[in-house]
């Protein structure tokens, strides 16, 4: 693979060819020809062709994840070698992945251990860096000697999404206490985080009967109880706040609200 042809003018190295197109993938064995143009002061053009054989067997190794319905959503590892150890085995570190924007988060990465003992790992993302929703994923081992055998192994990780850690522990809950009628008729729950989160709220009375059931613009981390034009007696009331991501993620909130006339 490291062989490469020289292009030599007046006894000094210009350039070289590998043997790859220009998106990186070895061209088939056959005849090629490389042209050279040079131009003199006069600009007279004088052209030179030479022909280049190329004949090698290449092998080759691809890491790939899939999801449930066979769409390619990771590319993790691709090479082309001069041998390769066929992979018949693959070993994970676990089944499960809990993938998590958080840092520090557990089981957030997955490693694959491949025959030859190289080991990748995957965070849950896809090729666009966003964490893959829950469910079945699929790792695939494809390696090739480049001389006519070759072997595909597959193995199953599930990814679920956990407990959802709000930043900075807390759901602001804001004006609480409220007085109703001082100017405001809102109280606003916020979700400080660049996460896209979303609120969805239900707020109870003492006696546990249901006084409202809010929901928050998705991915925006915030919601509002408007009280104008309600008749919602003073008191204590509770909001049980559920917060959610797009991928699985959920936690809960009992927060205390006072409302005051």
């Amino acid at each position: 693979i490291n062989d490469k042809a020289s292009i030599i003018f007046e006894g000094a190295v210009i350039g070289s060819w590998d043997g790859f197109k220009s998106d990186g993938t070895p061209v088939s064995n056959g005849k090629y020809y490389l042209k050279v143009d040079t131009v003199d002061s006069l600009g007279s053009v004088t052209s030179v062709t030479r022909e280049i054989l190329v004949n090698r067997h290449l092998a080759e190794v691809t890491v790939r994840i899939f999801n449930e319905v066979g769409e390619v959503i990771k590319i993790l590892g691709h090479a082309y070698t001069d041998s390769v150890t066929i992979t018949n085995n693959l070993t994970l570190s676990s089944t499960t992945i809990a993938p998590s924007y958080q840092a520090g988060s557990t089981n957030a990465l997955v490693n694959f251990t491949l025959g030859d003992g190289t080991v990748l790992t995957w965070d849950g993302r896809n090729s666009n860096g966003t964490i893959v929703s829950s469910g079945n994923y699929y790792v695939e081992v494809r390696s090739f000697d480049g001389v006519g055998a070759g072997a595909t192994v597959t193995k199953q990780i599930t990814v679920i999404h956990g407990d959802l850690s709000v930043p900075n522990g807390v759901v602001l809950v804001y004006p609480n206490p409220m007085t109703v009628g001082s100017g405001s008729s809102v109280i606003l729950f916020n979700a400080a985080s660049a996460l896209p989160l979303t609120l969805d709220i239900q707020v109870y009375a003492v006696s546990g009967e249901l006084v409202a059931i809010l929901a928050g613009p998705a991915g925006t981390g915030r919601a509002v109880w408007d009280l104008a034009g309600q008749s919602i007696a003073s008191g204590l009331y509770l909001a049980v706040i559920s917060v959610s991501d797009p991928y699985g993620g959920v936690t809960r909130q009992f927060t205390k609200i006072a409302l005051l006339h």
